[in-house]
């Protein structure tokens, strides 16, 4: 199909069919963007099918590897490129940023790109794959430009791909390297941006989400073991075979037995449960008060391990220079 000639005219219904049969013909065992032609055909034909602004407005960016691949393949505008000329990488899956929920033009059923696109991941103004509440109008403020054969093309910030790409912990797919890394290598990135999208965007969000996490925890604990002791016949059995099964139970974070986390398993007495209203209860202050401290450490490491994050972004950009 000449795709050249389509991207030339308005598309209508016959030729759509013809593109979607097209775009089945072109995937591979389920690789969506397999050789770097058919890479380049789909880029500028998604963008002829659905522009990327109108009226001076961004209707969506291209996100994650295929938005790394476009900084790489081609050239991003005023940004100093060092044309190491990486090799193409396969690519099974198109994500969209910085759409609108209130785009209906987008949304519409008539958009000829989800005719011819089915597997089309779209993410609305204020996320991107890995990081969560952004201001609605930052994507629009923090963009480049790639020209791909004289067409401009809206991709992130090469900073916000960067963290994307790192964050998300997919095996290597070039022999160069990982896609990040070879953003590294290309580019001048901006270290400081990184680590304050990091913090802002990234570390923050997981934060809230851990704390609420946390905070659940303790009931969470305490009424898995408790359902435990209640379905038996002894308690005092059940407290031991519970004790037997945790201990032999493998050990890892968010590891559950019957509801119970392995990890913050602490040996429970029968004299910290009473037995009231046909059910048995955990009322010792000082159990409850150990799992509380457990948990406290729990929420000590996972911060600990947002700040190995940081630290092994800036090792990066120092081995990478």
């Amino acid at each position: 199909m000449n795709i050249k000639q389509i991207l030339d005219t308005n598309v209508n219904d016959i030729e759509i069919d013809k593109l979607k049969l097209w775009n089945i013909n072109t995937t591979t065992d389920g690789i969506f963007m397999p050789t770097y032609d058919t890479f380049i055909e789909k880029i500028l034909l998604i963008t002829h099918l659905f522009n990327q602004e109108t009226n001076n407005k961004i209707n969506y960016l291209f996100g994650m590897g295929v938005a790394i691949e476009l900084a790489l393949q081609a050239n991003v505008y005023k940004r100093k490129k060092s044309n190491n000329c990486y090799s193409y990488r396969e690519h099974n899956s198109l994500y969209l940023y910085n759409v609108d929920k209130e785009n209906n033009n987008f949304y519409n059923s008539n958009n000829p790109l989800f005719k011819v696109f089915s597997n089309i991941n779209v993410l609305n103004k204020t996320n991107t794959t890995n990081l969560h509440n952004l201001a609605n109008d930052f994507l629009d403020n923090n963009y480049e430009i790639v020209y791909l054969y004289n067409h401009k093309i809206l991709i992130p910030k090469l900073e916000i791909l960067f963290l994307d790409s790192y964050l998300s912990k997919q095996p290597s797919k070039r022999e160069a390297g990982h896609d990040y890394e070879l953003l590294i290598k290309e580019y001048e990135l901006d270290l400081d941006k990184i680590i304050s999208y990091l913090e802002e965007y990234y570390i923050n969000y997981q934060i809230s989400i851990s704390d609420s996490k946390y905070d659940n925890l303790i009931e969470e604990q305490i009424s898995a073991i408790e359902r435990i002791l209640n379905t038996g016949k002894k308690v005092d059995r059940s407290l031991f075979n519970l004790e037997e099964q945790i201990s032999a139970y493998p050990k890892g974070k968010d590891y559950k037995y019957a509801g119970i986390y392995v990890d913050l398993w602490i040996p429970l007495s029968i004299d910290s449960i009473e037995y009231n209203k046909g059910s048995y209860k955990i009322k010792d202050d000082n159990y409850i008060n150990k799992l509380k401290n457990r948990i406290y450490l729990y929420k000590e490491n996972e911060l600990q391990k947002y700040e190995q994050i940081t630290e092994n972004i800036k090792k990066l950009f120092m081995e990478g220079k």
